[in-house]
């Protein structure tokens, strides 16, 4: 964290966050947005196969795809989960997630 804080980089995303919204309710509920959204693309790229089929071409070990999309297949559904968690808890609390994609741009 003392790194971030001497680079700057703390300082500048609180001047992002402050220009899209002072308050920091709203600023909280785009943070979960955000990862909702990252652990949802995080979770498809577990199990994708054009990946799995690159990855294993780059390392050598070409045959292990269907191996490796198994292995895989618990830790994308936890993702799948919390995903669904923050973004249900996001919508139980009556925030419009597509409303707030839109507001984004």
């Amino acid at each position: 964290m003392n790194t971030l804080k001497h680079s700057g980089a703390v300082t500048a995303i609180q001047r992002v966050f402050n220009n899209v919204n002072p308050d920091r309710r709203i600023q909280a509920i785009i943070v979960g947005y955000v990862f909702g959204s990252f652990i949802e693309g995080a979770a498809g790229n577990m199990v994708c196969v054009n990946n799995v089929v690159a990855a294993c071409a780059t390392t050598g070990t070409i045959g292990n795809e269907g191996k490796i999309i198994k292995t895989n297949a618990l830790p994308c559904l936890i993702y799948c989960l919390i995903s669904i968690a923050v973004l249900g808890g996001m919508i139980l609390l009556g925030v419009d997630p597509l409303g707030l994609a839109a507001a984004a741009g």
